[in-house]
């Protein structure tokens, strides 16, 4: 799972940072497509958006209405499809300079929702709704921490799974693996390991955020 995380925190590098850093004549070849479609205008960011919340909302009718193996596949491929569109739209943006705080505040709205709906599909895919909103609504808080922190002019140096693109890994590995899990078991165990792992995370990843804040504001 560690190099794992490694190998995505690495490729959300690439697609964070500027697309145009690096030596200007040797691009990478997602840098060339992303490029492409750029100049191309064949698909532009709001419907990557759209896109994203579409993946992300069939993935979540796929949890709550089957926990078969074939279900958690698709629900698995539907959340990278996500991933792929959220990457994409990422990378659009920077190559054509459309960010602006508006864009940012609608793409943190849609990615809160996203991971929300799928949360809350993983709560009641184990029988345990209220866990599944409860880790919804921890992710919501520890979203607002660190915009209190970013507001404040603070760093935020927590390294927990506060991202989407970690959380996304996490839910997509937990599809496969649960998918095994049920063809041979007939259990969900680890889809219920999964949402407690985001419970804790996301709260104490807020406590910490809401303490550095605080002892920031005190000095």
């Amino acid at each position: 799972m560690k190099t794992i995380l490694n190998t995505l925190k690495k490729l959300k590098l690439l697609i964070m940072t500027n697309t145009t850093s690096g030596p200007a004549d040797h691009p990478s070849r997602f840098q060339r497509f992303i490029r492409w479609l750029s100049q191309s205008e064949r698909i532009l960011p709001y419907q990557l958006i759209w896109l994203d919340i579409i993946f992300s909302a069939c993935g979540a009718y796929l949890l709550i209405h089957s926990q078969e193996s074939i279900a958690l596949i698709g629900c698995a491929l539907l959340i990278q499809l996500r991933l792929f569109c959220n990457l994409l739209e990422n990378g659009i943006r920077r190559e054509q300079q459309l960010f602006t705080p508006l864009s940012e505040v609608w793409r943190d709205l849609t990615d809160r929702f996203c991971d929300s709906v799928l949360i809350v599909a993983l709560g009641h895919a184990i029988g345990q709704a209220w866990l599944g909103w409860l880790a919804a609504l921890l992710t919501l808080f520890s979203s607002y921490a660190r915009l209190l922190l970013h507001n404040s002019g603070l760093a935020d140096n927590s390294n927990h799974l506060r991202d989407t693109y970690p959380r996304l890994l996490l839910l997509t590995a937990t599809c496969l693996l649960g998918a095994v899990e049920h063809h041979f078991m007939a259990t969900n165990f680890l889809l219920g390991m999964a949402l407690v792992l985001i419970t804790l995370d996301s709260l104490w990843t807020f406590c910490r955020r809401i303490r550095h804040l605080v002892k920031s504001l005190q000095t």
